[in-house]
């Protein structure tokens, strides 16, 4: 809910993930303790199913499918936390 904040509704991105429709398995990075689901290119995409293939020769990724996903803001979690716990000005 926006609640009437412009903002929310103007902030978009376009993000990717390489999902296989079949198995219901995605393709993540892994980088020390994060984990990253979404690409911010499809070049960047690309080149990490690249790597990951010459990587991991046992694998097949064939199946693989490069979703566009469209992000857009709904909501704050602080106007989340505020209705949840009735706070008039949550910091």
């Amino acid at each position: 809910m926006n609640d009437g904040d412009p903002y929310l509704d103007q902030r978009r991105d376009t993000v990717y993930c390489w999902f296989n429709p079949e198995s219901g398995d995605t393709l993540y990075r892994t980088d020390g303790a994060e984990t990253d689901l979404f690409f911010h290119s499809v070049g960047e995409a690309e080149r990490f199913l690249k790597q990951e293939a010459a990587q991991y020769t046992g694998k097949d990724y064939t199946r693989m499918c490069l979703y566009e996903i469209q992000v857009q803001r709904v909501e704050y979690a602080a106007n989340v936390l505020m209705d949840q716990s009735e706070i008039d000005d949550f910091q």
